[in-house]
């Protein structure tokens, strides 16, 4: 005697509401999804650019001590 477990109905009960939500989130949320990819391409490209850009690669990577910054008026007593 086979009978369907209870589980599944269950699972099946709950996934018409989860459908609707994600279909909502799709037709609200397309615009900063798709701002967020292109973000997130633009970076990829920008990273890859950076590297093969020779005044990059000789740059240094720590603070120039020899290099004297004024103080800002606002920062004297």
């Amino acid at each position: 005697m086979k009978h369907s477990p209870e589980p599944t109905v269950g699972i099946a009960l709950e996934a018409g509401p989860v459908r609707v939500f994600l279909r909502d989130l799709a037709r609200t949320a397309w615009l900063p999804l798709l701002l967020l990819v292109l973000l997130l391409v633009y970076l990829r490209l920008q990273d890859r650019l950076d590297r093969d850009d020779p005044k990059l690669a000789l740059a240094p990577m720590h603070p120039d001590q020899l290099v004297p910054f004024p103080t800002s008026p606002r920062s004297r007593p």
